[in-house]
């Protein structure tokens, strides 16, 4: 239901690394601290979600990083994360319906909703928040290692839903279980 610790790290070097580029490249905030690493200034809460925010708003971010000669030294198994993360991102607001042993039920708030199984970071991801499901958050759900990750950063809308919305959602994805099942990959990964 989550990343092994390995996986974990892997993905918050890159997505920190990234966050880091974008902000020097394209000074979102002010400051430039280097996230995530004990010697260097860490990011504030509220900066990585305005450089998160800039950087899916223009994904093309991703490539210049990538042909970048001011990016840290990567693996080719980095690069192709990069790669995947630019090409198959879904960005949107979603309901946390379920948390399975596999993964968290996630249906998308769309005309034609999808079912995602989504993969914690380093814990599931239902348990981000101490709040009885079902759940509205905005997510960008991220292609990593074969599984559907988000990018670290949850946006809740403080709404509770009445017995009749959690019906309704709750049959939705009973709905789509049953017809079209779980989307485990974003095509590329």
């Amino acid at each position: 239901m989550f990343l092994s610790k390995t996986d974990s790290q892997l993905f918050f070097k890159i997505w920190l690394d990234l966050v880091y580029y974008v902000n020097f490249r394209h000074k979102v905030v002010p400051v430039n601290p280097k996230p995530g690493f004990e010697d260097e200034i860490p990011v504030e809460p509220q900066d990585l979600f305005k450089i998160r925010n800039a950087l899916w708003e223009h994904p093309q971010w991703i490539d210049y990083y990538l042909l970048s000669d001011d990016k840290p030294t990567m693996s080719q198994e980095e690069h192709e994360i990069l790669a995947g993360w630019r090409a198959h991102f879904v960005k949107g607001d979603f309901f946390l319906i379920a948390g399975l042993n596999k993964y968290a039920a996630v249906v998308s708030d769309e005309k034609r909703p999808r079912l995602f199984g989504v993969t914690g970071l380093t814990a599931p991801l239902v348990n981000v928040y101490k709040k009885p499901l079902p759940l509205k958050a905005r997510l960008v759900l991220l292609p990593f290692k074969g599984q559907i990750i988000y990018d670290s950063i949850t946006e809740l809308y403080e709404t509770s839903f009445g017995f009749f919305k959690r019906f309704s959602l709750y049959r939705k994805y009973l709905r789509l279980r049953k017809t079209s099942g779980f989307i485990e990959k974003l095509t590329g990964q």
